[in-house]
C-alpha cells in the first residue's frame, strides 16, 4: 500500500519499482537465483506487480515491466517462452494483456515491435 500511495501517477524514472519486483520474483526450481520463501508464488508476485505497475504513469509502467522482463529473461538464460516451469502460456498471455493495456497496444502480435523480450 506504500508503493501505491508512494508511486500513484509518477513515473518511475529510477527503476525503482523493476528493481523491488526483479529481486522477490520467485525461484524456480531449476533457477540459482530469485526469491525463496513458503507460500511465495508467481501468483503472488503477479499480484504486486499488476497493483504497483497499475499506479504509476502508463507510459512508465510499459517501459519498466519491458526492461523486468528482459532482465528476468536474461537472469533464466533463456527466452521466458522457454522458460516453462515458470513461464506458461496463461501466465505469458497475462503478460501480453498488460503489456497491451499499458501501451495502448490493441493487437497483441504489435507488442514484439515494441519489446526486447520473447513473450510468445
Amino acid at each position: 500500500e506504500a508503493v501505491v500511495s508512494g508511486m500513484a501517477g509518477t513515473e518511475d524514472r529510477y527503476g525503482v519499482l523493476r528493481e523491488m519486483l526483479f529481486m522477490v520474483f520467485p525461484k524456480s526450481p531449476h533457477s540459482d537465483w530469485g526469491w525463496s520463501r513458503v507460500g511465495w508464488s508467481w501468483q503472488e508476485w503477479w499480484k504486486i506487480l499488476e497493483k504497483t505497475m497499475s499506479t504509476i504513469d502508463s507510459v512508465s509502467a510499459f517501459d519498466e515491466l519491458s526492461l523486468l522482463l528482459e532482465r528476468i529473461e536474461a537472469s533464466g538464460g533463456k527466452p521466458l517462452a522457454q522458460q516453462g516451469q515458470v513461464w506458461s502460456e496463461v501466465r505469458l498471455s497475462k503478460v501480453r494483456a498488460l503489456l497491451c493495456k499499458l501501451g495502448g497496444v490493441e493487437d497483441e502480435n504489435d507488442l514484439s515491435a515494441c519489446l526486447d523480450v520473447t513473450i510468445r
